[in-house]
Formats: structure tokens, sequence, C-alpha cells
């Protein structure tokens, strides 16, 4: 009986508990990560980068699927250069691309690529994720209340 309770705490662990987690934490994620950005829209320096390199991550080693990080690397406006990867894989930049970039003057490596699409993206991506978790959750509770 003891060995059966134990299976059911187990199984209610990766049937509610691990999906609300994770749900909750990319909510937690996506609304820190649009806090950000709103941040560098509002108080951020415009300056002009250039693609010079890309951080290439595979979803998995099966995957033919890779994800291209543009690394970027521009000027301040205090004269200090700035080489780093974006939050963002882009497929569509190429090596050599002249991009706008917006950068929080308090903290140049923060910075966005003007005119694309992709943060708006990521946010549909973390929040699919955060619902999804969230709602299967709520179901596998559901069910479990249920029977």
């Amino acid at each position: 009986m003891e060995a059966m309770n134990q299976h059911l705490y187990i199984q209610l662990l990766f049937d509610i508990l691990i999906p609300m987690i994770v749900g909750l934490w990319a909510i937690y994620y996506l609304s820190e990560r649009i806090k950000e950005d709103k941040h560098v829209l509002r108080n951020g320096l415009p300056a002009e980068g250039i693609v010079c390199d890309f951080d290439e991550s595979a979803i998995s080693e099966s995957s033919e699927m890779d994800l291209k990080y543009p690394i970027v690397r521009f000027v301040t406006q205090k004269g200090e250069w700035i080489t780093e990867r974006y939050y963002v894989a882009d497929s569509r930049m190429k090596l050599g691309d002249t991009i706008k970039v917006i950068y929080d003057p308090e903290n140049p490596s923060t910075f966005l690529v003007e005119a694309r699409n992709a943060p708006v993206t990521t946010y549909i991506l973390w929040s699919l994720i955060g619902a999804g978790g969230i709602l299967w959750g709520f179901y596998q509770l559901i069910r479990y209340l249920l029977t």
C-alpha cells in the first residue's frame, strides 16, 4: 500500500507540479524579459552595429535545425566597443550585416536590434510554454480529482 502511495506521489509530481512550475517559470522569465526590453526602449541610445559572428546552437543532436544567435559589435556614445550575443536567434541576419541597435547606457551589453519582430516571436514562444505548462498541470489536477 505504501509503495502504491509513493508511486501516486511521484505521478502527481510529474503530471501536475513539474508542468506548473515550468509554466510559472516561463511566465516569470517572459515578464522579466519584457520589463528589460521596455527599459531599453525607453532609456536606450541608438548605435549602428555589425553582425560579426554567430553563436550556433543545435536544438538537439538529432535536430537539423540550428539556432543562429548573432554576435553584434557596436560602439557606444562614450566610445566603448561592445561585442555581445543577441538574445534572439535570427536566421535572417547575415555575417557583415549593418544593423541599428538600441542599447542601455547603464549596461551597454543589454541591447535590442531595431526593426525586428524577433522579440515578439520570443514573447509568443515563452507565453505558449508558460500557458501550456500551467494548463496541462490544471488538466492533470482535475483528472486526478475526478477519479
